[in-house]
């Protein structure tokens, strides 16, 4: 299949690839779902579609965190005026049947990070990715979906960013283009807080969970969800003496 606006539904007899993941539906009810950390097969009796969805990129092999680290390739400068940022995030395929999950895949590779040091410390997935003001000179690549981020506090040389991904709803745009929601981030001298809001980084953008939760409740969550907080290397210039 060539469209591969996610979510969508495969037809037995139709095989698609994303990234490094692959899911095939044979004609004689065979599902097979592959990416480089293994493959998942069941037989479907009497359905006709296979559903894949995009999940956040932290459930593949082992739940060891709920945190997202975009490491960006070039430090960037944030006035901390309220700007908006792109950048990229990974995602994951959650492969089933009827809300029955089969599989969660990883279209590209699975690396960990730790962010703080090894006694306060804490552990994320790692994604290396761009950084640019304007979403058009952003380069979307297959398994991973653009996150748009809002800047406020002290003015520094931005190294990355990171959110907690456990409660967020992916958006779509007309041209199919998966998106995070809007992400905040405060900067308050060498300390780095982000968090998701509820709210799509950009207006028109369809919602495309398939997890139904009531949207006073999820908002209550996205809340009470613990933030990303890191330090960052902070230079500041010191005054020269008259």
């Amino acid at each position: 299949m060539d469209n591969n606006i996610l979510p969508l539904r495969l037809r037995r007899g139709n095989s698609i690839k994303i990234g490094e993941a692959s899911i095939e539906y044979k004609d004689d009810g065979t599902l097979v779902a592959c990416d480089r950390y293994g493959c998942a097969r069941a037989v479907v009796e009497e359905e006709e579609f296979v559903d894949i969805e995009p999940v956040p990129s932290i459930h593949r092999l082992y739940m060891e965190t709920t945190y997202i680290y975009v490491d960006f390739t070039d430090r960037v400068y944030v006035s901390g005026k309220n700007e908006i940022y792109w950048t990229l995030a990974p995602i994951e395929l959650e492969v089933g049947v009827n809300g029955v999950a089969l599989i969660r895949l990883a279209p590209s590779k699975i690396k960990l990070t730790l962010i703080g040091d090894l006694i306060e410390g804490f552990i994320a997935r790692y994604y290396k990715a761009p950084i640019v003001h304007k979403l058009d000179d952003l380069e979307v690549v297959s398994g991973a979906a653009i996150v748009g981020f809002r800047v406020k506090g002290d003015p520094v040389f931005l190294p990355g960013i990171g959110f907690n991904a456990g409660l967020v709803t992916f958006y779509r745009d007309r041209r199919g283009r998966l998106y995070y929601p809007l992400i905040t981030v405060n900067t308050s001298g060498r300390i780095v807080s982000s968090r998701p809001t509820d709210s799509p980084p950009l207006e028109d953008l369809e919602a495309i969970s398939t997890r139904r939760v009531d949207k006073t409740r999820l908002f209550s969550l996205a809340q009470s969800s613990p933030p990303f907080v890191m330090s960052i290397e902070v230079i500041r210039r010191q005054p020269i003496p008259p």
